[in-house]
């Protein structure tokens, strides 16, 4: 992110796209329990500044499937409050952006469209400072980003899922995240089948992706303390903060939640409630990286780890390399 200078305003030029699209089949595809993923989408916002420098952010748009139409629609009418404006201000924009937005999201239902498409464009607009500056965007929030992060490995195949992992062990990782939330038996089997394949040493995450009630929540994660789980993610409605918080305290096993947390706001309530033992922000989804190092902060402050979560292209994957570099605290990713 970044290496080129310019200045300016932000100008938005009728021939020239601001917001690309791409929707790219699976070679085999992900079963998640909130849907099935055969074809991955992906949505990239450009920032034009008047003597042509470009910034590039992501947004998410895995789900609802017509997010990308959402998002395309979003984009158009939010770019209208940035026109003219110093694009070098980042947070200034931001603000703009969330104090402008915010409201009419909530009033419409839709806070979360509204503050994915401002994290989108944050993201873009750091791409440009970073190049606007000649520093790589963690420089710019750090003065002393780190230079090595550990990742996980995520999305097992769902045919050879114990073989898959032990591969991604041989090539150097040493946690791996599985997807659970289906049949409460194969979900346990699967668990039991990669624990095995890949001994005790490597730590094993698995998502449910909100899949159960408080009940079978606590079952099942009972069921599968034997497997030592690094930590559960999202077992029920990820606003069920009363119930994360619940299941928390009752258990050994973390809980980790987070990554349909969308701004500081949301995450001041689930550290309030406890609702989880580590935090997943999303800078595709949570305010992009303006918003994603205020949340840091909070969570470092509250004495929680956090983990950042991002699924989709690499563009969203470097703002969040960029992201944790310049961040303390941040666990695996």
């Amino acid at each position: 992110m970044g290496d080129q200078d310019a200045d300016g305003g932000i100008g938005f030029e009728d021939n020239r796209r601001k917001a690309r699209s791409a929707l790219l089949a699976l070679k085999e595809p992900m079963r998640l329990s909130v849907g099935m993923l055969e074809r991955r989408p992906f949505a990239l916002i450009e920032v034009h500044t008047d003597d042509g420098t470009v910034g590039l952010g992501e947004t998410f748009v895995n789900f609802p499937p017509w997010s990308l139409e959402e998002r395309k629609v979003t984009v158009d009418n939010v770019k209208k409050l940035l026109l003219g404006e110093d694009p070098t201000d980042v947070e200034a924009l931001w603000k703009k952006m969330y104090v402008s937005l915010v409201k009419m999201g909530l009033q419409g239902g839709c806070k979360g469209a509204i503050i994915q498409t401002i994290s989108g464009i944050d993201i873009a607009l750091w791409d440009l400072l970073g190049k606007v500056k000649n520093q790589p965007v963690c420089k710019l929030i750090s003065n002393n980003p780190k230079r090595r992060l550990r990742l996980y490995a995520t999305g097992l195949s769902g045919r050879d899922p114990a073989g898959h992992a032990r591969r991604l062990v041989s090539e150097g990782y040493d946690t791996l995240k599985l997807r659970i939330g289906f049949d409460p038996e194969k979900d346990v089997e699967l668990v039991k089948s990669v624990r095995e394949a890949v001994g005790k040493d490597v730590k094993l995450i698995a998502d449910a992706n909100m899949a159960w009630d408080y009940e079978r929540a606590l079952e099942m994660a009972r069921r599968l303390e034997r497997y030592e789980l690094f930590w559960l993610e999202e077992p029920i409605l990820c606003d069920d903060l009363d119930g994360m918080s619940r299941l928390a305290a009752e258990l050994d096993t973390w809980i980790g939640a987070g990554e349909n947390a969308y701004s500081l706001d949301e995450f001041e309530r689930v550290v309030k409630k406890r609702a989880a033992d580590v935090l997943m922000p999303d800078v595709s989804k949570a305010g992009g990286i303006t918003e994603c190092v205020k949340i840091a902060g909070l969570i470092n402050s509250s004495g929680l780890p956090f983990s950042p979560h991002f699924y989709g292209s690499e563009v969203g994957f470097a703002a969040t390399l960029h992201f944790v570099a310049a961040t303390e605290g941040s666990q695996q990713f």
